[in-house]
């Protein structure tokens, strides 16, 4: 459930990083990936005054977990 936005601003980001391994690439796309599922502490890594965020179910309620992925195929 998406909330009609009502006030605020909207920002876009974009960061770009480069590894000198595999290895290295894959270990920060997990950390990552971690970062986005754990949809209740995005407050905490965006740092933004007044902003909060919670990972609810189809019926509005809170969910105390971290976001499910449904698909994902990757290959490193």
């Amino acid at each position: 459930m998406i909330l009609e936005h009502k006030k605020g601003k909207r920002v876009d980001c974009l960061s770009s990083n480069e590894f000198s391994t595999g290895e290295e690439a894959k270990q920060f796309f997990l950390v990552a990936k971690g970062h986005l599922l754990d949809i209740n502490n995005w407050n905490e890594v965006a740092v933004l005054p007044s902003s909060v965020f919670q990972l609810a179910d189809s019926n509005g309620a809170p969910l105390e977990r971290e976001a499910k992925v449904i698909w994902s195929k990757l290959t490193f």
